[in-house]
């Protein structure tokens, strides 16, 4: 039975009620996942519509790719889910069976894999926390370009490491360096080893450069950093993800009296960023 086309937060509680059985550790990775494909929505919520072709690159356990399929949206995704992301394939086949929509499928690929022969072409493609697992962007996103029609968009959500912070650990990263933050923070980093090695570190000037070489125009959203830091102080599972000490003072910032100082914080220079790309016409 599928559940019935609403709103995207509705509709995801829902779908979480459908799934029993879970231990605890799979139950709250749910939570997580379900929370980021808000995010998503939110994202791509001013650009999306019927009658597009859509590809979510790293859809994960696949849950806004089902919500956009009740809505009727022609959407595919791949999610290559590597190594440090096991429980995902898992979680996927559970929310599969608990959405019961047909009109999404997700394959096994990596984004450089994406061709136009046997793709096809899209008219949206977006990310919500991929960009910076890739390990070679600049390929990524010439392929993502590649099935990506005249006038098509791309929307990518991502850290921004510009800003010296990284998320999946909640801490900083000293002088900008990998190097020295893992020496530092080598006994926290060790636990999920996998992860900290597959990440690429790319920033706001990197991805600018990509998108020029490839001939895509950039836009940088503003206010997304002053969003997330309000995050924390409204979204208890992603508040739990950043119980350190960065964490509660970036909640802290966040309902403070810079709160506006966040705000007028270039996007170029913010973390998280969202970025939108659009190709020529």
């Amino acid at each position: 039975m599928t559940i019935p086309a609403e709103s995207p937060g509705r509709w995801l509680d829902a779908l979480a009620d459908r799934i029993n059985g879970l231990d605890e550790a799979d139950h709250d990775a749910l939570q997580t996942y379900l929370g980021e494909s808000r995010i998503g929505h939110d994202l791509i919520a001013p650009v999306i519509e019927p009658g597009l072709r859509v590809l979510e690159v790293g859809s994960g356990i696949g849950a806004l790719g089902h919500y956009l399929a009740s809505r009727g949206i022609d959407i595919r995704g791949i999610e290559p889910a590597e190594s440090g992301f096991d429980r995902m394939s898992r979680l996927a086949e559970r929310v599969s069976a608990a959405a019961g929509t047909t009109g999404f499928s997700a394959s096994a690929r990596s984004a450089e894999d994406l061709d136009p022969d046997t793709d096809g072409s899209f008219d949206l493609i977006y990310s919500v926390h991929v960009l910076e697992h890739l390990p070679d962007p600049e390929a990524a996103l010439a392929a993502m370009n590649g099935v990506l029609k005249p006038g098509g968009t791309m929307v990518h959500l991502c850290p921004n490491y510009r800003f010296a912070y990284d998320p999946h650990f909640a801490i900083p990263i000293p002088f900008w360096s990998p190097a020295l933050t893992r020496a530092i923070f080598a006994r926290r980093i060790e636990a999920h080893r996998e992860v900290w090695d597959g990440l690429n570190f790319i920033g706001a000037g990197r991805l600018a450069r990509i998108a020029r070489t490839e001939g895509l125009s950039v836009r940088f959203h503003p206010g997304v950093m002053a969003a997330t830091f309000a995050r924390l102080n409204n979204d208890p599972v992603f508040r739990a993800r950043h119980d350190g000490l960065a964490g509660r003072l970036a909640g802290w910032t966040a309902k403070g009296p810079f709160a506006g100082w966040l705000r007028a914080i270039p996007p170029q220079w913010a973390s998280p960023m969202a970025v939108t790309l659009s190709k020529p016409v």
